[in-house]
């Protein structure tokens, strides 16, 4: 992917280039500003605030004559007007074109000449004219393969510094762990060199008799007296199963004794109420269908009072007229 590069176009004295524009930005990523003006000085201004904000800029105009692009753009940067080598560069015209000294004339597969490019340090200057065909010939040949090759080069020399870093990175944090293992090292034949002395130490100043086989039976004893102890802990915990009679169930009462721990858990002050199991008649559900029952006979209504009369072109006192008489006769 290229790099992001920052591109400024300024209009002068002709009207703007919206697929000029579009094409340009879909060569590379970019940030494109764009700007437009008739008058000489504030152009002026417009150059150079974007010489000093963008890497290419891009001055769209007239390009001969004392007010044209090529002018201005020389005098602003201090340049001298030459006179280009038609031949050389394959322009087709016989005429003489001069162009700003040290840019390079841009010219069309045709041989129309359409403008210059002038490079100062990592900025370009791309003077294009006003005539929409040259200008988008030049641009598709010449100028959008220029700006994403810069975009490349940019971006290859943005790899390259950070393999730099990366490098510089692994070559220190390599030296710090050959210093930490060393250290380490040193610091592990010290420790060893202690613990041989002191372990030849307290050889030299142990008893005979305290010997290894002295110390097993110690050992010994110790478990040994563990096991008594843990089985004689476990005979307290084991009781014999026994088949309960219903006839000895006062013996049971009595052997249970409650714990003030459950006292503490069941006492409470709240007012327990039973809760009552029996079914009760849900009465909303009557309520429900009765309002539904309503509701459809209040819509039944009003369709036969509103509605129906309405559209047989009658009103609802006529149509009920209507339908007593029809009823009972008169």
């Amino acid at each position: 992917m290229f790099q992001n590069v920052k591109v400024d176009i300024i209009y002068y004295d002709t009207s703007t280039d919206f697929e000029l524009e579009f094409n340009l930005c879909g060569c590379c990523r970019m940030r494109l500003l764009t700007d437009k003006t008739d008058d000489q000085k504030l152009f002026l201004h417009m150059m150079a605030r974007s010489v000093s904000r963008s890497r290419i800029i891009i001055l769209t105009g007239k390009l001969f004559g004392d007010d044209g692009i090529i002018n201005l753009t020389a005098n602003a940067i201090s340049k001298s007007i030459v006179a280009t080598d038609n031949k050389l560069y394959g322009i087709s015209s016989d005429d003489n074109i001069e162009i700003i000294e040290g840019s390079i004339p841009l010219v069309t597969p045709e041989g129309y000449f359409g403008g210059c490019i002038i490079e100062s340090g990592p900025q370009s200057m791309v003077l294009l004219s006003d005539n929409k065909n040259i200008r988008k010939s030049i641009m598709n040949t010449l100028i959008h393969p220029y700006i994403e090759e810069m975009s490349a080069i940019a971006l290859k020399e943005k790899a390259e510094e950070a393999r730099t870093v990366s490098n510089m990175a692994i070559i220190e944090e390599t030296n710090e762990t050959e210093t930490i293992e060393e250290n380490t090292e040193n610091y592990i034949d010290e420790i060893s060199e202690e613990i041989n002395d002191a372990s030849e130490t307290i050889q030299e100043e142990q008893p005979e008799e305290n010997t290894a086989d002295t110390q097993k039976d110690n050992m010994s004893f110790v478990f040994e007296n563990y096991e008594s102890s843990d089985e004689e802990t476990y005979s307290k915990m084991f009781i014999e199963p026994s088949k309960v009679k219903f006839s000895k169930k006062s013996y049971y009462d009595e052997a249970y004794v409650p714990d003030a721990a459950q006292n503490f858990v069941f006492d409470s002050e709240l007012e327990f109420r039973p809760i009552n199991t029996t079914k009760s008649f849900d009465f909303s559900k009557i309520i429900l269908a009765l309002t539904i029952i309503l509701l459809l006979l209040t819509a039944a209504v009003c369709f036969s009072l509103f509605y129906i009369p309405s559209s047989l072109g009658t009103t609802p006192k006529l149509f009920i007229e209507e339908i007593i008489k029809t009823l009972f006769g008169g």
